[in-house]
């Protein structure tokens, strides 16, 4: 899935592929099938951790830990 392969790539500038993920998630969020909200939930949150936690890996690592948790 993408969300998890976002989540695996952190060291990828994903900055020029922002525009076509986040219509890709607002278009997810709004299906009515829970699997693809699911997912699109899931990608939303780890773009915000990755783009978030850009230069700081702990941080990043912490994030993606309490994400797995939840």
């Amino acid at each position: 899935m993408l969300s998890e392969l976002v989540m695996e790539l952190q060291e990828v500038d994903w900055s020029p592929f922002l525009p076509l993920l986040l219509h890709t998630v607002v278009l997810g969020l709004d299906c009515f099938r829970p699997l693809v909200y699911q997912h699109s939930k899931k990608l939303l949150g780890g773009l915000i951790v990755v783009l978030a936690c850009r230069n700081d890996k702990t941080a990043a690592l912490q994030a993606r830990f309490v994400a797995v948790c939840v």
